[in-house]
Protein backbone atom coordinates (compact mmCIF):
# COMPACT_ATOMS: atom_id res chain seq x y z
CA UNK A 1 0.00 0.00 0.00
CA UNK A 2 1.62 3.32 -1.07
CA UNK A 3 2.17 5.96 1.58
CA UNK A 4 0.00 9.05 1.25
CA UNK A 5 3.04 11.24 1.84
CA UNK A 6 4.53 10.13 -1.49
CA UNK A 7 1.51 11.19 -3.54
CA UNK A 8 1.66 14.74 -4.97
CA UNK A 9 -0.59 17.27 -3.39
CA UNK A 10 -2.66 19.10 -5.98
CA UNK A 11 -1.54 22.60 -4.95
CA UNK A 12 2.14 21.76 -4.59
CA UNK A 13 2.55 19.49 -7.56
CA UNK A 14 4.08 20.79 -10.77
CA UNK A 15 1.82 21.93 -13.55
CA UNK A 16 -0.91 23.01 -11.18
CA UNK A 17 -1.94 26.68 -11.16
CA UNK A 18 -0.99 28.19 -7.87
CA UNK A 19 -3.36 30.57 -6.11
CA UNK A 20 -1.94 33.81 -4.81
CA UNK A 21 -3.12 35.69 -1.77
CA UNK A 22 -2.12 39.29 -2.00
CA UNK A 23 -1.44 40.90 1.37
CA UNK A 24 -2.15 44.60 1.14
CA UNK A 25 0.55 47.00 2.35
CA UNK A 26 0.21 48.58 5.79
CA UNK A 27 -2.04 51.59 5.74
CA UNK A 28 -0.18 54.87 5.51
CA UNK A 29 0.27 56.68 8.77
CA UNK A 30 -0.56 60.31 9.22
CA UNK A 31 1.91 62.94 10.38
CA UNK A 32 1.31 62.14 14.05
CA UNK A 33 3.07 58.79 13.69
CA UNK A 34 6.40 60.60 13.73
CA UNK A 35 5.54 61.99 17.15
CA UNK A 36 4.88 58.49 18.47
CA UNK A 37 1.12 58.42 17.94
CA UNK A 38 0.41 55.73 15.34
CA UNK A 39 -2.85 56.95 13.88
CA UNK A 40 -3.81 55.57 10.48
CA UNK A 41 -5.56 57.19 7.61
CA UNK A 42 -9.19 56.27 7.23
CA UNK A 43 -10.91 57.30 4.02
CA UNK A 44 -8.05 59.68 3.29
CA UNK A 45 -8.12 61.50 6.64
CA UNK A 46 -6.49 61.05 10.03
CA UNK A 47 -9.82 60.60 11.71
CA UNK A 48 -8.66 59.32 15.09
CA UNK A 49 -5.88 61.89 15.36
CA UNK A 50 -8.15 64.64 14.13
CA UNK A 51 -10.79 64.04 16.80
CA UNK A 52 -8.18 63.67 19.53
CA UNK A 53 -6.41 66.86 18.47
CA UNK A 54 -9.71 68.74 18.32
CA UNK A 55 -10.63 67.54 21.82
CA UNK A 56 -7.18 68.43 23.22
CA UNK A 57 -7.19 71.78 21.46
CA UNK A 58 -10.70 72.56 22.66
CA UNK A 59 -9.76 71.64 26.24
CA UNK A 60 -6.62 73.79 26.10
CA UNK A 61 -8.57 76.69 24.59
CA UNK A 62 -11.22 76.39 27.30
CA UNK A 63 -8.52 76.23 29.96
CA UNK A 64 -6.79 79.30 28.53
CA UNK A 65 -10.09 81.21 28.40
CA UNK A 66 -10.90 80.16 31.96
CA UNK A 67 -7.41 81.20 33.14
CA UNK A 68 -7.37 84.50 31.22
CA UNK A 69 -8.58 86.72 34.11
CA UNK A 70 -5.90 85.24 36.38
CA UNK A 71 -3.20 85.72 33.75
CA UNK A 72 -4.29 89.34 33.20
CA UNK A 73 -4.35 90.04 36.95
CA UNK A 74 -0.88 88.48 37.33
CA UNK A 75 0.43 90.67 34.50
CA UNK A 76 -1.00 93.75 36.18
CA UNK A 77 0.43 92.65 39.54
CA UNK A 78 3.81 92.13 37.88
CA UNK A 79 3.65 95.64 36.43
CA UNK A 80 2.64 97.18 39.77
CA UNK A 81 5.40 95.37 41.65
CA UNK A 82 8.11 95.79 39.01
CA UNK A 83 10.18 98.01 41.34
CA UNK A 84 10.44 95.19 43.91
CA UNK A 85 13.42 93.11 42.83
CA UNK A 86 12.57 90.36 45.35
CA UNK A 87 9.39 89.41 43.48
CA UNK A 88 9.63 87.63 40.13
CA UNK A 89 6.86 86.44 37.80
CA UNK A 90 6.60 83.75 35.12
CA UNK A 91 3.28 83.74 33.25
CA UNK A 92 1.73 81.61 30.53
CA UNK A 93 -1.77 80.90 29.23
CA UNK A 94 -2.27 78.12 31.78
CA UNK A 95 -0.16 78.95 34.83
CA UNK A 96 1.46 81.70 36.87
CA UNK A 97 4.56 81.30 39.01
CA UNK A 98 5.59 83.97 41.51
CA UNK A 99 8.96 83.88 43.28
CA UNK A 100 8.91 85.77 46.55
CA UNK A 101 12.48 86.19 47.68
CA UNK A 102 14.74 83.16 47.59
CA UNK A 103 12.68 80.90 49.84
CA UNK A 104 9.10 81.19 48.70
CA UNK A 105 7.36 80.26 45.45
CA UNK A 106 3.67 80.24 44.52
CA UNK A 107 2.35 78.38 41.48
CA UNK A 108 -1.20 78.58 40.16
CA UNK A 109 -2.49 76.57 37.22
CA UNK A 110 -5.80 75.70 35.68
CA UNK A 111 -6.90 72.07 35.45
CA UNK A 112 -9.85 70.21 34.05
CA UNK A 113 -12.35 69.05 36.67
CA UNK A 114 -15.40 67.16 35.44
CA UNK A 115 -17.15 69.27 32.83
CA UNK A 116 -15.41 72.47 33.95
CA UNK A 117 -12.12 73.84 35.23
CA UNK A 118 -10.64 74.73 38.60
CA UNK A 119 -7.49 76.41 39.83
CA UNK A 120 -4.72 74.61 41.69
CA UNK A 121 -2.37 76.72 43.82
CA UNK A 122 0.76 75.46 45.54
CA UNK A 123 2.84 77.55 47.89
CA UNK A 124 6.33 76.16 48.46
CA UNK A 125 8.69 77.40 51.12
CA UNK A 126 12.35 76.38 51.16
CA UNK A 127 14.33 76.71 54.36
CA UNK A 128 18.06 76.66 55.00
CA UNK A 129 17.56 73.98 57.62
CA UNK A 130 15.41 71.07 56.38
CA UNK A 131 14.55 70.05 59.96
CA UNK A 132 12.47 73.25 60.21
CA UNK A 133 10.61 72.50 56.97
CA UNK A 134 6.85 73.03 57.10
CA UNK A 135 4.39 71.47 54.71
CA UNK A 136 3.54 73.36 51.56
CA UNK A 137 0.10 74.83 51.09
CA UNK A 138 -1.91 73.07 48.41
CA UNK A 139 -5.16 74.84 47.55
CA UNK A 140 -8.01 74.43 45.07
CA UNK A 141 -10.05 77.44 43.96
CA UNK A 142 -13.38 77.36 42.16
CA UNK A 143 -13.27 80.84 40.63
CA UNK A 144 -10.75 83.19 39.08
CA UNK A 145 -11.72 85.83 41.69
CA UNK A 146 -10.67 83.57 44.57
CA UNK A 147 -7.43 82.78 42.76
CA UNK A 148 -6.62 86.43 42.07
CA UNK A 149 -7.39 87.31 45.70
CA UNK A 150 -4.96 84.60 46.83
CA UNK A 151 -2.17 85.90 44.56
CA UNK A 152 -2.63 89.51 45.71
CA UNK A 153 -2.74 88.41 49.36
CA UNK A 154 0.45 86.35 49.06
CA UNK A 155 2.31 89.27 47.44
CA UNK A 156 0.98 91.73 50.04
CA UNK A 157 2.04 89.44 52.92
CA UNK A 158 5.52 89.20 51.41
CA UNK A 159 5.83 92.98 51.03
CA UNK A 160 4.70 93.53 54.63
CA UNK A 161 7.24 90.96 55.87
CA UNK A 162 9.99 92.79 53.95
CA UNK A 163 9.16 96.06 55.69
CA UNK A 164 9.19 94.59 59.21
Amino acid sequence: MPSWLKAPVSKTGSGVTQTWVQIPPSPPTCAKASVGKPYYLANGACVKAQFKEQAEGKSQDEGARFFEPVALAASQLKSELSNNKQIGFRNSDHHVEIHLGKERKVKVEVFRHGAGHKFHAVEEVEYEHPEHQVSNRDLIFETSGETIHFLVKVCAEFIVSQNE
